[in-house]
């Protein structure tokens, strides 16, 4: 689980996608899938 307010990220419901900073969600979602070996 990421905790998107301890990385500074705030504002979010459940469609955080469909927010307004949707590409800092999708940052922390692409960093943690590189960290994983999923992503490149």
């Amino acid at each position: 689980m990421i905790q998107l307010p301890e990385r500074g990220i705030r504002g979010n419901g459940h469609m955080m996608m469909m927010d307004k900073n949707n590409l800092e969600v999708a940052a922390v979602i692409q960093d943690w899938l590189k960290s994983k070996g999923l992503a490149k």
